[in-house]
């Protein structure tokens, strides 16, 4: 298997552990606001399999888990054999994925591969379409499956103004009302997969707080980042 980036030492993206952190290239949906353009378009470096897994081998007293991003890493079989030998090295697993395929979602969960998972909540289900190109059908399965596990995750959303509307939230609060925990996240305009989102913006933190406490109304613990 190879990857788009390898990021050696991660303080941040996995809660309460140094993590090493791979990405994987290529998606299924089409973002125009992603800021991974470049994995999505399989630009990026090309990283083996076999270099991730001997630096893993070397820092196993310092790295103690890894998180498997993208792009979006179920789209490819081979992710559930990279994260096998993840974990039978010892380390702890985090995914982050955007909920299109709840079946490896499940496998991984039911066989206990997983010990955090991410997951993008891209828009209310009814624009996925205009947000994403494809419908929510396979991300409301995943967002059920989260639910219902005993596994630490989150749902986030990346908060684009102009194209995620207020009453979006709305719609998402009640799409995932019960959840763990709710996480809103600044848009990035640098980067984007369609140039034209340059332009746009991200709400303020102020906004974002505002948002944050009708989400609570929903999910207790909803934060900003």
């Amino acid at each position: 298997m190879q990857f788009g980036g390898f990021e050696r030492l991660d303080l941040v993206n996995f809660p309460g552990l140094l993590a090493a952190t791979v990405f994987v290239e290529g998606c299924n949906f089409r973002c125009p606001y992603c800021h991974n353009a470049a994995l999505v378009e399989r630009h990026g470096d090309k990283i083996d399999e076999e270099e991730v897994l001997a630096y893993l081998d070397e820092r196993k007293r310092m790295v103690k888990g890894v998180v498997v991003t993208g792009g979006e890493p179920t789209i490819h079989k081979d992710t559930l054999g990279f994260i096998v030998k993840v974990r039978n090295m010892g380390f702890k697993v985090k995914l982050d994925t955007n909920g299109n395929n709840p079946a490896m979602l499940e496998q991984l969960l039911d066989d206990g591969l997983l010990d955090y998972v991410a997951m993008d909540i891209k828009t209310s289900a009814q624009n996925y379409p205009l947000v994403t190109g494809r419908d929510a059908t396979n991300v409301a399965k995943s967002v059920e499956i989260l639910k219902q596990c005993p596994v630490p995750y989150e749902f986030r959303t990346t908060c684009v103004k102009g194209l995620i509307q207020p009453s979006d939230f709305l719609l998402i609060g009640k799409w995932i009302a019960g959840a763990r925990k709710y996480v809103l996240q600044p848009f990035n305009p640098e980067h984007t997969l369609d140039p034209a989102f340059h332009s746009y913006s991200t709400y303020s933190g102020e906004e974002l707080e505002l948002i944050a406490q009708r989400m609570r109304e929903f999910v207790p613990d909803t934060t900003t980042r």
